[in-house]
């Protein structure tokens, strides 16, 4: 268990010296590439991708990390929950601001995702292989 908090540890900060030099780079040609974050985002998706499946609760299993456009995707799988529940807006609502207030935290992850993902994130809830729910969330959400 401390060997797996010493790894992800060390993957972090190399995670953020990778970035700090990307930023860097950036400041003294005032342009970023397409392809400027893609080896931190691949360290990222990586990196949290060994540590699943994760369970949040009895409901909510984390199965799968991507990324495509520059915006970090989480697949959860949700069991013993009618599929209707995703459909109604105060649940939409209540599970948008938890998840914004989540994304928006003042944690060095969150702050390496938002600037490693600028496009943001995207929360996909399945239900017997279908999609029941998706929320996006932007750094500019932060700033709201």
């Amino acid at each position: 268990m401390m060997d797996n908090v010493i790894i992800k540890a060390g993957m972090l900060f190399f995670s953020l010296f990778l970035f700090s030099s990307a930023q860097a780079d950036t400041a003294t040609t005032g342009k970023k590439t397409a392809g400027e974050y893609d080896a931190l985002q691949a360290m990222i998706i990586k990196n949290e991708s060994q540590l699943l499946p994760i369970r949040f609760d009895v409901y909510t299993l984390l199965t799968e990390v991507t990324r495509e456009n520059n915006v970090i995707i989480l697949n959860y799988q949700v069991t013993g929950l009618p599929p209707e529940l995703f459909r109604e807006e105060q649940a939409i609502n209540k599970m948008q601001g938890i998840l914004t207030g989540k994304y928006c935290q003042d944690s060095a992850i969150m702050r390496l995702w938002q600037l490693a993902f600028p496009a943001g994130l995207q929360h996909n809830y399945f239900s017997d292989g279908t999609r029941v729910m998706q929320i996006n969330l932007k750094p500019s959400d932060c700033r709201a």
